[in-house]
């Protein structure tokens, strides 16, 4: 049975004396018809039931919460009834991820938002439609990665579970979201906004949106119908001039243990170096660690006996900084 509550800054000081917990149920609300500052009850959880069927802490119309942080915000689901741009302080409690839409076009539009850390991959989504896994590798273009560091859970009113008035579909709705640091992923003119339709992540960015790729930096999109999750994805970042000043020396390796690669990158991270033989067998793999700038990396190849070999670095966000260099052994 669902069950809803108006939530008034008395019931939360009320609340507050017999609790250190405000929880809502699954199949519960907590309505806000006004401004609940949530920086004033620091010693005080907020949260409710991530299952198929939420808690919700509700606001209507003009209602808001203020005063979120890292250390103040909601573990669990919000919902925002009405037609009025709207913030989203969701979070896991101990870590605030704002999502923020621009003003629906009806009152009767309902929109409903939790984050949810972890690989999206996983089991980790239990409401309805698109319950369970969003596989990170499952991209169109120009989405080269999906981050998995975790997602936003994004319902909407036309999908019938937000109520039987409900509206809203998502369209046309300017989306900005606060990440967290991204600097091991991808520069911030290669991150994306990325909604999961059900079978891929797909860009909802269009162009670079975000103004950092640090903690906290904000992420832009506009929703498209059918989206039923959104996290952060990334184009390719390496851009022509990173990938033509590469340089494989000396080529061919004559009389020496190691080659060397050199090439620039625009951020530091890990990368696989796979070297191929030329029936396509990987005879070296090593992790690598390189910077920003120019790397100068030593490949030891005195294993390998003389011939033609390929090889591939691929960063750990899943960059290709080179792929099908070839190199002689002799």
């Amino acid at each position: 049975m669902k069950f809803i509550l108006n939530l008034t800054l008395f019931s939360i000081i009320a609340l507050h004396v017999r609790s250190q917990n405000n929880h809502v149920f699954a199949g519960g609300e907590l309505l806000n018809y006004g401004t609940i500052d949530i920086s004033s009850f620091h010693k005080i959880a907020w949260s409710s039931d991530r299952q198929r069927l939420p808690g919700y802490f509700s606001v209507i119309d003009k209602g808001k919460f203020i005063g979120y942080s890292d250390d103040a915000n909601i573990n669990g689901y919000i919902k925002k009834y009405g037609n009025t741009p709207f913030l989203f302080p969701v979070g896991t409690g101990k870590d605030l991820r704002t999502l923020e839409i621009s003003a629906p076009n009806k009152i009767s539009d309902t929109y409903a938002v939790a984050w949810i850390e972890g690989d999206p991959s996983h089991e980790m989504d239990h409401t309805s439609p698109h319950i369970g896994s969003h596989p990170i590798t499952s991209i169109l273009n120009p989405i080269k990665a999906v981050s998995g560091v975790g997602q936003w859970d994004w319902q909407v009113g036309a999908a019938g579970n937000l109520g039987k008035e409900a509206t809203g579909d998502g369209s046309d709705l300017t989306i900005h979201v606060s990440i967290p640091d991204m600097q091991a992923f991808a520069e911030a003119s290669a991150l994306r906004l990325v909604g999961w339709n059900g079978s891929h992540w797909v860009d909802l960015s269009g162009n670079a949106t975000a103004n950092g790729n640090t903690e906290d930096s904000q992420l832009s999109g506009k929703m498209i119908p059918g989206i039923t999750a959104l996290a952060i994805g990334k184009v390719a970042s390496y851009n022509y001039d990173e990938q033509s000043s590469f340089l494989l020396f000396p080529n061919p390796v004559t009389n020496y243990n190691h080659i060397n690669a050199r090439f620039k990158s625009s951020y530091s991270g890990f990368a696989d170096i796979i070297v191929y033989d030329a029936i396509g067998k990987t005879v070296i793999k090593n992790l690598i660690q390189f910077k920003t700038g120019v790397n100068i990396i030593p490949i030891d190849v005195k294993i390998l006996a003389n011939g033609s070999y390929y090889l591939n670095i691929i960063a750990a966000n899943g960059d290709i900084i080179t792929r099908g260099k070839k190199f002689i052994k002799q």
